[in-house]
């Protein structure tokens, strides 16, 4: 990663929050653009750039172990 490149961002210079929701929108035009599952893309798409968030990791809603 260049210095001066913010660790949010991708080698493309968007960042992943923005690709994350490009690739979510995706996921809600080939879903038929279903009402109510903005999160369920969302998370979707979340695993494509990170892959699955542990159940004991406070990102998971889990809380503390």
């Amino acid at each position: 990663m260049p210095e001066n490149q913010h660790p949010a961002e991708s080698t493309f210079g968007l960042h992943i929050d923005e690709e994350i929701a490009r690739l979510a929108y995706r996921y809600y035009e080939e879903d038929g653009r279903p009402e109510g599952r903005a999160e369920e893309h969302w998370l979707r798409a979340q695993q494509e750039f990170h892959g699955p968030v542990p159940p004991w990791t406070a990102e998971s809603g889990a809380g503390d172990a």
